[in-house]
């Protein structure tokens, strides 16, 4: 099991697996924590937060992805310490998208777990350029640890249509054996192959 760290130690989390050679530090894939919501997304969030609130503060991180392949395989990682704390599906890596309702919980690990055991999602090949979707991550410490270690997450994605653009957001294109950070602005402004 990995060894319990606090939040500040672990944060942010990135998103690695084969389309990044399993390295870290590849630009566009680091989580970005929520911070922003639309009304609708508000409302449920609040619901949601009274609901959870015996279990303590819920925390969300999202990334952006255009996939230009139908499937990606991954696991969520510490950015900081690495796979010395990762996030790997508790059975079945396979995402459903469409929602709230579509959760997988995920297992916190160390360095020797979770090996083979991947998040997936499966998405047709969207037309001119890929499917775009949201990538979001849940933890969510125990109320009673004053330390804010997590003791639950949660990942799931949602589908969009178009290529949505939130102001402040990274958006990465994965795909063809390459990560691709887009500029909502300006077009391609890094390209990390896979190695």
């Amino acid at each position: 099991p990995a060894k319990k760290r606090h939040l500040d130690e672990v944060l942010p989390l990135s998103l690695v697996g084969e389309f990044c050679g399993w390295q870290l530090g590849v630009p566009g894939l680091v989580l970005e924590a929520n911070t922003t919501a639309s009304a609708g997304q508000q409302q449920h969030q609040q619901q949601e937060q009274q609901q959870q609130s015996a279990h303590g503060a819920v925390l969300d991180f999202s990334l952006r992805i255009i996939l230009t392949d139908a499937k990606l395989e991954f696991q969520i990682v510490s950015s900081p310490v690495g796979f010395d704390w990762r996030l790997f599906p508790s059975q079945g890596g396979e995402l459903s998208g469409g929602g709230p309702g579509k959760r997988c919980a995920a297992l916190i690990g160390g360095n020797n777990d979770g090996h083979g055991k991947n998040f997936v999602i499966e998405e047709p090949e969207g037309q001119g350029g890929g499917t775009a979707v949201t990538l979001h991550v849940r933890l969510q410490p125990n109320a009673k640890d004053v330390q804010r270690l997590p003791s639950t997450a949660e990942v799931w994605y949602t589908a969009a249509s178009g290529h949505p653009v939130r102001s402040g957001s990274n958006l990465v294109q994965i795909g063809d054996g390459k990560v691709t950070l887009l500029d909502k602005t300006r077009g391609n402004v890094g390209v990390a192959p896979r190695q």
